[in-house]
């Protein structure tokens, strides 16, 4: 859904410029790895973590990514920790992001104008995430912002942790870009196989990764499992109302027409299941 423009949302989009190789913008001021606050379990001795998430999107569409990362945050402000995101942003909004979310440049997306391309990370946001001084990194994204976040971090010998998002060969079949699925993977293995941890849905896309990248870590490929709010989206939120106004269907059933409905058809099934027992056995 579209929403209005966040009190906290930053300046949009930097100007373009040429992709370089990530500033050497070292912090001098060594911060220590953790801090003591109320920790996710909320023991006041408990480290928390400065984590740098990195992402191809986060509010400029609303889309998967996008929201299982915003909820991401929200989790980790929630349990103490302090995160900072950089990610691509449009004048616009579409979605009113959680935390504090720097711009980097980027461009309109072939064939997906509605997505945006990092063009990676100018000197002016590598010195801001230099003074964040991060613990931990993830990034969400194998593009050009994402492989200059990692070599920043391994650089500095952070950790980097990965979540796998979307089967980017599959978009090359549907462009008619078959022929480029090697190259494809040969790019995405020089980036997960550098990575501590990385993050996968579904057992699909663990196999996919196990089959087509090697030198992974052997404990690499970890589950990170979706899920859906079964409060938000619960039977008893449905509205007839919502329905015509917003898909125009004229008629809808209301939820104890559709039990008995079902349970009718059911009755039906069973007592023909019956007859049919009947003259076998006959």
């Amino acid at each position: 859904e579209n929403r209005k423009r966040a009190s906290n949302a930053v300046t949009p989009r930097a100007p373009p410029v040429k992709p370089t190789t990530l500033p050497n913008t070292k912090n001098t001021k060594k911060r220590s790895s953790t801090t003591n606050g109320p920790g996710a379990n909320g023991n006041e001795n408990e480290p928390t973590h400065r984590i740098l998430i990195v992402t191809g999107a986060y509010n400029h569409i609303v889309d998967g990514v996008a929201l299982t990362l915003n909820r991401l945050t929200d989790y980790l402000l929630r349990k103490g920790h302090d995160a900072l995101i950089i990610a691509p942003t449009t004048a616009v909004p579409a979605l009113r992001h959680v935390g504090n979310l720097l711009p980097v440049p980027s461009i309109a997306a072939p064939f997906r104008s509605d997505y945006r391309m990092s063009l990676g990370l100018t000197t002016a946001v590598a010195k801001v995430v230099s003074d964040f001084d991060p613990t931990i990194v993830h990034i969400a994204t194998p593009d050009i912002l994402g492989f200059q976040a990692q070599s920043w971090a391994i650089e500095r010998d952070l950790p980097v942790v990965c979540s796998y998002h979307t089967r980017f060969n599959t978009y090359l079949k549907y462009y008619n870009l078959a022929m480029m699925e090697g190259l494809l993977w040969s790019i995405f293995g020089s980036f997960y196989s550098k990575c501590r941890h990385i993050y996968v849905p579904s057992y699909t896309v663990r196999d996919e990764l196990s089959e087509h990248i090697a030198n992974m870590r052997p404990d690499a490929l970890k589950f990170w499992l979706r899920g859906v709010d079964s409060q938000l989206f619960h039977p008893m939120r449905r509205s007839r109302e919502w329905r015509r106004a917003m898909l125009g269907i004229s008629h809808v059933p209301d939820l104890e027409t559709n039990t008995q409905a079902a349970a009718a058809e059911e009755d039906a099934e069973a007592e023909a299941d019956g007859e049919v027992e009947e003259a076998a056995a006959a």
